[in-house]
């Protein structure tokens, strides 16, 4: 029986040319909330990058300050204008034609991304695919501030692929990624492309 073939894709920076977080964020909250949430979190953010601080907790900080007590309805309406309106003109054009490619090859492609999956998903809906990412908790259709699952980077990325696709030994790993968070993810791969297609 001859193997399957997954593709797992990091999003930002490798499916895009910009970080959708910072791109998302000032264009649901403007340039002014950003600044003030970045001056709100400048203690954890310098800790993070002296190596004092989880990128993780740091990150969930962050888009907690803007999205704590937010209707998830209104926060969605935010995520989907975001997907139709501003991301496209930061999608990488030869990074969805790999997608593509491993499509039209009979491949699985999946995103996997420390992003939160809100904004992701709209987008590779179109595309008939999957999307592992960071999960914000909701309480009675609220955002809580907090993250549902652990920050998808690093040794989570492989945790949660495992997850999704389990039987290891039955398939083939190809893995696109451009960052540290991602070598975990492409040293599981069978075919490891760091900032190539």
């Amino acid at each position: 029986m001859e193997k399957k073939t997954i593709a797992a894709f990091d999003f930002d920076l490798t499916l895009t040319d910009k970080d959708t977080l910072w791109e998302f964020l000032v264009f649901a909250f403007g340039k002014r909330k950003v600044l003030t949430g970045l001056a709100y979190c400048a203690p954890d953010l310098i800790g993070m990058k002296m190596g004092l601080r989880n990128n993780g907790q740091t990150k969930e900080k962050l888009i907690g300050y803007f999205t704590k007590g937010m209707s998830e309805r209104v926060f969605t309406t935010a995520c989907e204008d975001f997907t139709r309106n501003r991301l496209p003109s930061i999608i990488r054009r030869k990074a969805l034609n790999k997608l593509l490619w491993h499509q039209d090859k009979g491949h699985e492609p999946v995103i996997v991304s420390a992003s939160p999956e809100n904004w992701i998903r709209p987008w590779a809906s179109q595309y008939s695919v999957e999307v592992i990412g960071t999960k914000l908790l909701t309480s009675n259709g609220t955002h809580s501030g907090l993250f549902a699952s652990k920050n998808c980077s690093g040794k989570e990325k492989v945790r949660r692929l495992l997850e999704f696709f389990p039987e290891r030994e039955n398939y083939t790993l190809f893995a696109y990624g451009d960052s540290s968070g991602d070598k975990d993810l492409l040293a599981f791969a069978d075919y490891p492309f760091y900032r190539r297609f």
